[in-house]
């Protein structure tokens, strides 16, 4: 359990690191490709993190893939978000388990997630009130 609490602390911060480094301006200095990017490198991230989850009763899976979504919406706002949450949708519900009721809420809440953290990030220009905003509305 700590092995796997430590893989997932190391790739959180990977992941983080590499965001900033690479897209970290204001959102109306990105361009829609960096946008884009930061929507494919977060679903990576995502993935990778879906993939080295804590199952849970055989269908469930205990992970940090919301981090994904909010680490996208808040660098690259809605375009990013929605194809992070998009990713890791079509992954959840594919290669997770296969369908199955599980599968699918947790697809459409992932997705959901990206659309509605993704708005919030457009409209909120505030550094704290954006991290705020993200952080809660994800539960």
């Amino acid at each position: 359990m700590f092995v796997q609490f430590g893989e997932n602390v190391a790739l959180i911060m990977l992941f983080l690191f590499l965001t900033i480094y690479f897209f970290n301006k204001p959102l109306n200095q990105l361009s829609l490709k960096q946008k884009i990017l930061i929507g494919l490198l977060q679903g990576i991230f995502g993935i990778i993190v879906i993939f080295i989850g804590v199952k849970i009763e055989n269908k469930a899976v205990l992970d940090f893939r919301q981090l994904a979504v909010i680490l996208a919406a808040f660098y690259g706002g809605f375009p990013a978000a929605f194809i992070t949450g998009i990713i890791l949708g079509i992954y959840r519900l594919l290669f997770v388990n296969g369908i199955n009721y599980v599968a699918i809420i947790g697809a459409a809440s992932i997705v959901s997630l990206g659309i509605c953290l993704g708005v919030i990030s457009n409209r909120t220009h505030h550094y704290l009130l954006k991290w705020t905003l993200l952080l809660v509305f994800r539960y």
